[in-house]
């Protein structure tokens, strides 16, 4: 096999440019789980299609959420929180999110889920998540908190829940993004230093933005009802802020000029 000619880098003495930025991941995935779980259909607008999120897509399919592609669009015919049980073991990867959204998602199908993901996801830890489950009801096996992790579902019974999110927002935002579906209320209260904040404020967002009652103490307990879940709607996918990082640091390093033409400034 022939090694790739080189390609010379020639340093910009000035940037001027206007950038599209691409559809952020993080909000595509946590609004195809809300989608998933609302009553009526939903359309999730410029929605990213990286590998996390085409797995979460497949994942979801198999928990009987119809999903339909399109140009620029998706379609998400939404359950109410009534999920089938997968007929086979989920594999997502190694995409992290998506295992941590469907270990609390899982719980809601009745029977047995079984997630798994390949090598590099299988060292990547689930143990506080699994530990604040406990709480809610939901019974969880696995490799010693490692994946692969087998949720024994139709018991995601709320109350209470503690949990240490030092380790990763993620689990924070698993337990959230489903709880309007539990059995009974949700007060998850958060112990120690709350890793990536923005992230859990980007998950409430979504919550709220189907129809969910959502309450926020301090950024330390959250407190979620039952009584009204989520309700499908038309939702515009963010551009990924993490992405524009690069191009403001290219305009400060030239002393350039960088138009992002779609980034919110209210994010």
């Amino acid at each position: 096999m022939m090694e790739p000619a080189a390609r010379p880098i020639r340093p910009a003495r000035v940037i001027d440019v206007e950038v599209d930025l691409p559809p952020s991941k993080s909000y595509t995935n946590r609004a195809l789980v809300v989608a998933a779980l609302a009553d009526g259909v939903s359309t999730l607008l410029r929605p990213s299609r990286s590998e996390d999120s085409d797995y979460l897509i497949d994942a979801l399919r198999q928990f009987g959420v119809g999903i339909g592609e399109h140009p620029g669009h998706l379609e998400i015919k939404g359950t109410g929180g009534r999920l089938q049980l997968p007929a086979k073991e989920l594999y997502v990867g190694n995409a992290g999110t998506v295992m941590r959204y469907l270990t609390t998602f899982a719980a809601l199908a009745n029977g047995d889920t079984v997630i798994t993901g390949d090598e590099q996801m299988r060292r990547r830890t689930l143990k506080d998540l699994l530990v604040a489950l406990r709480c809610a009801g939901i019974r969880t096996s696995s490799n010693d908190g490692f994946p692969p992790v087998t949720i024994h579902g139709g018991n995601f019974l709320g109350g209470r829940v503690d949990i240490d999110a030092s380790v990763s927002s993620q689990f924070v935002s698993s337990i959230l993004l489903s709880a309007p579906c539990a059995a009974r209320p949700v007060a998850l209260h958060v112990r120690g230093r709350l890793s990536s904040l923005p992230y859990v404020s980007m998950s409430v967002h979504v919550m709220r933005s189907f129809g969910a009652e959502v309450e926020n103490l301090g950024w330390s307990v959250f407190r979620v009802g039952n009584r009204q879940g989520y309700i499908g709607r038309e939702f515009m996918i963010e551009a990924d802020a993490s992405s524009a990082t690069y191009f403001f640091a290219a305009a400060a390093i030239t002393g350039g000029h960088v138009v992002m033409k779609n980034l919110s400034p209210d994010s």
